[in-house]
């Protein structure tokens, strides 16, 4: 049977206010309504959001979460890091230089050579490794930052195709990338990943001030080094977890630590409200928040046992967290800055989602089961 996704080949950007998410319908059917309170004013520009997939993953392992935040009127950038943590990833590298080769003669991307990066199967409690690829895959999300502000800036003129053609871009990348000039808002960024991604995040979020919150989904906190844990985040994030990684007590316990600390932190608040939030979706597990769901039957990815909650109504809920969070701490929406149920509980909330509280209490409970 053929899956057929309603998609247009190249879509011109959208030059009108975007749908938004309704922050007052409860997100146990889709609570996604359209707004076009804008549809008479100039071309806007549009916030951006840089993501990170985790160990093992890629950029196509999260269309469906990437694609409906760009439906919301966000400039997705979906990374597939280098570090041997992706499934595989590619790189174009330059061709041995010919005898007679002349210095500073242009290259020819056209020639360049594919270098394939197969997935690094070092152990998963390797602090060592994932602590040093946690800082590579930080410096390739702020490098994707870096380009999204040369496309606002310049369009296409300022990138080169490192590909060296058109691959993939059906009516031409320059062509693409010169409708972004000027549409990109690099001042309203935020990151965001899962797993690996999300520890990703948290790494970037502490090395560049660009970065105004995050994004956080069933974090994977072994690779994040003490500099981390000293100071605390800072900036607005929200967790998102599976209820199989709260289960998951070793790393529940030090993301409940890495929480104390932050909320220890001198930074105010956005409008009164909560600078981190901890959010438990019951009935789903880690591949919940990828595309597995959607393509493959639960006997066939990891961990499916326990995902009892239908893909679909976890996907709203994830995404509804998500958007909401996105208006009230980067976008600033003023709709956002009161009582949102999918945040804050409450009528109009979800069933399925647990705010989780860290408190005192919880700290000095910790550390008597260690006596």
């Amino acid at each position: 049977m053929d899956t057929r996704i309603p998609a247009f080949l190249n879509a011109p950007l959208l030059n009108t206010a975007t749908p938004t998410v309704d922050a007052h319908t409860s997100t146990d059917t889709h609570s996604h309504t359209t707004t076009d309170t804008h549809s008479h004013t100039a071309p806007v520009s549009f916030p951006a959001l840089v993501f990170s997939h985790g160990l093992g993953g890629s950029f196509f392992s999260y269309s469906a979460v990437c694609c409906d935040i760009a439906s919301h009127g966000f400039i997705v950038a979906a990374l597939e890091h280098k570090d041997g943590s992706a499934c595989l990833a590619r790189r174009r590298v330059p061709p041995p230089p010919p005898p007679l080769a002349n210095e500073g003669e242009e290259p020819n991307y056209q020639e360049y050579l594919n270098e394939w990066i197969p997935f690094d199967q070092g152990s998963r409690s390797d602090f060592d490794l994932r602590n040093r690829q946690v800082k590579e895959r930080s410096v390739e999300v702020q490098q994707a930052l870096d380009i999204l502000h040369i496309i606002n800036e310049t369009g296409a003129d300022g990138i080169v195709n490192m590909l060296g053609s058109d691959e993939g871009a059906g009516c031409g990348l320059n062509n693409i990338l010169s409708q972004f000039k000027g549409r990109i808002n690099t001042e309203l960024a935020a990151v965001g990943g899962h797993s690996f991604g999300a520890a990703t995040s948290v790494q970037a979020l502490d090395e560049d001030p660009r970065f105004k919150c995050g994004l956080l989904f069933d974090i994977w906190m072994l690779p994040l080094g003490p500099e981390i844990f000293s100071t605390g985040v800072t900036k607005p994030v929200i967790f998102i977890n599976s209820r199989a990684f709260t289960e998951w007590k070793e790393n529940f316990s030090i993301l409940k630590k890495l929480l104390r600390q932050s909320q220890d932190s001198k930074e105010e608040p956005n409008f009164g409200s909560k600078l981190h939030s901890l959010y438990t979706i019951n009935g789903t597990v880690h591949m919940t928040q990828t595309d597995a769901p959607f393509v493959l039957p639960p006997s066939l990815y990891s961990g499916a046992h326990g995902a009892g909650l239908s893909p679909v109504t976890a996907y709203h809920i994830n995404s509804d967290l998500s958007l909401s969070f996105l208006k009230r701490h980067l976008m600033k929406d003023i709709d956002y800055q009161g009582a949102v149920p999918i945040l804050d509980g409450g009528e109009g909330s979800s069933e399925h989602v647990v705010m989780e509280t860290v408190t005192e209490e919880d700290e000095r409970k910790e550390v008597l089961s260690l006596l």
